[in-house]
């Protein structure tokens, strides 16, 4: 027995819409701490037509008022998706950075798939936006990499105290083969000068 399927009303795939944008919008406040601002914009111009489209306006206003309410929305899951990329690009860029000179990879044995997000993540923004009608592709490829790049910073904290354990140990090795080899400079000197005088 199959179950039929029926399209939904306008007003439910509005509000399927709005919904699936505040579900991106929330976790971008979560990611980068803060609301997305552009995509908050969005969502309060969508909210200026889903009112005039539920207005008593006539039947072919409805058409256009539907149109820019969902165009909206959908500028709204892009703000607010591409807003968590930019910010989860940006913290890996700076652990990258601080651990330019240590062999990370090492450590950390996913690194190169996080590298790998970000390169991805880099590829999806250059693309840009897509501009066909269905783009639930095109969220679900930007949502699940937010995903991945926040699996990986969501351990940094901990990859951190690890490096900086090691780093902290390398130094003190370095410093350790110093004073062996400068005292046993000083004794090979001093034993060559007492057998030589």
């Amino acid at each position: 027995m199959t179950k039929e399927t029926h399209p939904q009303t306008p007003e439910k795939e509005l509000r399927s819409f709005y919904e699936q944008a505040q579900r991106y919008i929330k976790i971008s406040e979560e990611i980068n701490g803060e609301i997305p601002i552009p995509a908050i914009n969005e969502l309060r111009n969508a909210g200026y037509h889903i009112v005039k489209f539920i207005a008593n306006t006539p039947e072919e206003n409805k058409e256009y008022e539907y149109i820019r309410a969902k165009s909206h929305i959908q500028r709204a899951c892009y703000e607010a998706l591409d807003a968590s990329l930019i910010f989860l690009i940006e913290i890996i860029k700076e652990f990258k950075n601080s651990y330019k000179n240590y062999p990370i990879s090492n450590v950390i044995p996913d690194y190169h798939d996080a590298l790998k997000a970000v390169k991805q993540a880099k590829t999806i923004l250059e693309q840009g936006r897509d501009s066909s009608e269905n783009r639930d592709n095109d969220f679900r490829k930007r949502e699940e990499c937010v995903k991945q790049l926040k699996k990986f910073t969501d351990n940094l904290d901990i990859y951190r105290e690890e490096i900086d354990a090691l780093i902290s140990h390398d130094k003190r090795q370095r410093w350790i083969n110093f004073f062996l080899t400068l005292i046993s400079g000083i004794i090979v000197g001093l034993l060559s000068a007492y057998i030589f005088s």
